[in-house]
């Protein structure tokens, strides 16, 4: 029953606004052909206007002739000339006036020839006059000559004048039916929309006085109802306020912990460092001492300690770095990143020139950000770009782009891309763990640690970090650090 309701209510109100759209459609199809009819009316006007002008324009090169045959005076030849510029200037806006009637073009073509053989005459009449002002029959007969062109020119301009007035009233009686016509099905429009409004608002008030009863009964249950949903809701804020300090609670214990945690990882790697520099040092000065009294399985063992003992004392620099890095060491300035990068190729200097590497450097932000965190970035970044290469040079492009996320904070993206031996896709979500290596440190050395501080310092700073790579192809790494003004 209420679909049925429903369906009648949406496809009366939808008819109506459809013949409303239909008649107002009509309305204003009134209105264009009433504004096309006065342009017409407008058009006609300037037309016979222009031909009156035109033959105003005629009959006054002629007066200025006859002025200057009696008084001899310049001043009237000056006035004849003008009047001649008058008459072609008015012939060229004849033209375009006409321009949409082909009919109406040649006439005017027609009417050209006629002015200009009577321009002609009154030419000719000047010009005899000038070699001979005595010869008064001369002058006699180029004046009746110019006479009977006048009439043919006046002739050609009172048919063209009652053309486009015969147009102008075809146009207009056929604007007339169309806005007769299109008046009348406006107003049926509008008089059967408003019988369909006039049914659809008696169904409407008759609806909704079963739906505000319907609403009552509903009221008192949902009263009912709405006594148990507040008992609950305060049962559940209390739960909820519990909880509430129960995960703050565990958030200060965690970040106790972390605390704690990296406090503990520097200082044992700090402590590290001195017996592993005492045992690195006495095995030098072993394999220094004793190269020649002892057998190739000794300096191979002292090889063995002296090159675990280096890469024991890599890793424990990076796990400091590690441990330096992070939220509560992050110290913002303002920074601007060129120079950064320039710092980090200076650091990485040696490794530029043994590999030959070419770097090319976009114009980059000046940003909020920690400096020593951000050349760390960097410098971890480059010199993974020089380490994972082929035989050919490394070709390392560093840019960037930025993105207004709010008034006060700006997003950064940055990307170095390198053509170096690249990452298998089923890697690129695991190279950012700590100690995770792809290649065996025969093949490129390292601690497995660098992608992993890079991370670190990009999440410090709310950003994000991820590759792009094809196997053979080179890798691309891009990172989003957050701009505070």
């Amino acid at each position: 029953m209420k679909r049925a309701h429903d369906r009648l209510m949406s496809g009366g109100m939808g008819l109506a606004l459809l013949l409303l759209l239909g008649a107002g459609i009509a309305s204003l199809r009134s209105i264009e052909n009433l504004v096309d009819a006065q342009q017409w009316v407008i058009h006609t006007d300037q037309v016979i206007n222009k031909l009156d002008r035109l033959f105003s324009d005629v009959r006054f090169v002629e007066g200025s002739r006859r002025a200057y045959v009696i008084t001899r005076q310049s001043t009237y030849l000056d006035l004849y000339y003008g009047a001649i510029r008058k008459t072609q200037q008015q012939l060229i806006e004849l033209r375009e006036l006409t321009q949409d009637n082909f009919s109406q073009q040649q006439r005017i073509n027609e009417i050209d020839i006629l002015v200009a053989a009577r321009l002609e005459i009154v030419r000719q009449s000047i010009e005899d006059f000038d070699k001979d002002p005595s010869d008064s029959q001369r002058q006699i007969e180029l004046t009746n000559q110019g006479w009977k062109a006048q009439q043919k020119v006046q002739k050609k301009l009172d048919e063209l004048k009652a053309i486009e007035f015969d147009l102008m009233q075809q146009r207009i009686k056929a604007t007339r039916e169309n806005v007769v016509l299109s008046t009348r099905l406006a107003v049926m429009g509008y008089l059967i929309s408003l019988g369909l409004l006039l049914c659809l608002y008696w169904l409407f008030r008759r609806t909704k006085t079963e739906l505000t009863e319907r609403v009552k009964r509903r009221t008192a249950e949902l009263a009912d109802v709405n006594q148990s949903l507040q008992e609950s809701k305060l049962q559940l804020e209390a739960k909820v306020e519990a909880r509430t300090l129960e995960l703050n609670a565990l958030n200060c214990e965690l970040q106790r912990s972390n605390q704690e945690l990296e406090r503990f990882a520097y200082i044992a790697s700090h402590d590290l460092r001195e017996p592993l520099r005492a045992i690195i040092s006495y095995s030098q000065l072993l394999e220094m001492d004793y190269r020649d009294k002892l057998d190739d399985t000794a300096d191979q063992y002292l090889s063995y300690i002296i090159g675990g003992g280096q890469h024991m004392q890599a890793l424990i620099k990076d796990l400091l770095t590690y441990s330096r890095t992070g939220t509560s060491n992050l110290k913002r300035t303002l920074v601007n990143c060129n120079e950064v990068v320039q710092q980090a190729l200076v650091n990485l200097q040696v490794a530029i020139s043994e590999s030959h590497a070419e770097i090319e450097l976009d114009s980059l932000p000046t940003i909020n950000v920690d400096q020593t965190q951000l050349m760390q970035l960097f410098q971890n970044l480059i010199a993974n770009a020089i380490k994972f290469q082929r035989e050919q040079s490394p070709k390392i492009y560093i840019g960037s782009r930025s993105t207004q996320l709010q008034e006060q904070e700006t997003e950064h993206l940055f990307f170095v891309r390198d053509n170096g031996i690249g990452i298998k896709p089923e890697y690129l979500d695991r190279i950012f763990e700590v100690f995770r290596r792809l290649h065996p440190r025969s093949d490129f050395p390292g601690t497995g640690i660098g992608l992993a501080i890079c991370k670190r310092v990009v999440e410090a700073h709310g950003g994000k970090i991820w590759a792009e790579s094809e196997l053979g192809s080179g890798t691309t790494f891009y990172f989003t650090l957050i701009s505070k003004a």
